[in-house]
């Protein structure tokens, strides 16, 4: 079974990519440093929840939506 956070990690990915946004391009609009974004996205950190909430905002989506899969 595969960790909730290498899941979330992927699925922000596939928004990330899906709407070819660099990883530079969305920690800016969320106020998070690259590297950070880079752990999340690698499953070895925990988002907290005003990340995830700020994350669907940047993709346009509900936090419902953006957390979609993922248990």
């Amino acid at each position: 079974m595969v960790d909730v956070c290498v899941r979330l990690g992927r699925r922000i990915r596939l928004l990330r990519t899906q709407r070819d946004i660099s990883q530079e391009m969305l920690s800016s609009r969320i106020g998070m440093t690259r590297a950070n974004l880079s752990r999340i996205e690698n499953g070895k950190a925990e988002p907290g929840l005003r990340v995830l909430r700020d994350l669907a905002r940047a993709f346009g989506i509900t936090l419902a939506e953006f957390l979609e899969g993922i248990d």
